[in-house]
């Protein structure tokens, strides 16, 4: 379990809607104000998590991090399940509904500095497993299924 909890929308919102790249058009900050953010929500992290979570935001959201994306992944915290969930589906860039090598890649490297026991597999070994109904590709209920029975976080 994390050392962290659980947080309202309005926990989240009120500081999020206060820092220096906050776009009231479309409720998101710039990565650059990730830290500022976790700070002021007291959120405890470590510097090769802020890393990660900058690559995660950089690599998949060209920078810009929306206030319901942070709100729904800091509201169940402690539900691994759907925290998985909010994660895979976020993170399919291309919303295409399928798992590509590169977000795939991504995701690994947040899990890990989360839990450095979770197992270390290539995207090859990860189709092989995850693939259900073995149409060679990997959907968001496939990923989040197995994601969810390999990992804790």
């Amino acid at each position: 379990m994390s050392q962290n909890r659980t947080y309202s929308r309005n926990e989240i919102a009120e500081p999020f809607r206060k820092l220096p790249t906050y776009d009231s058009a479309t409720d998101t900050i710039k990565v650059t104000d990730l830290e500022g953010l976790l700070q002021a929500l007291k959120f405890i992290y470590t510097a090769e998590q802020l890393e990660q979570y900058h690559n995660y935001w950089t690599e998949l959201f060209d920078r810009i991090i929306p206030l319901e994306l942070l709100v729904a992944t800091f509201g169940c915290h402690d539900d691994h399940n759907e925290l998985m969930r909010i994660h895979v589906t976020a993170l399919d860039a291309d919303k295409n509904g399928y798992i590509d090598e590169n977000e795939f890649k991504t995701l690994m490297k947040v899990l890990l500095l989360h839990n450095p026991n979770l197992p270390k597999v290539d995207y090859a070994q990860f189709v092989k497993e995850a693939d259900a109904n073995k149409d060679g590709k990997i959907s968001i209920d496939e990923a989040v299924e197995w994601f969810v029975k390999g990992t804790k976080i």
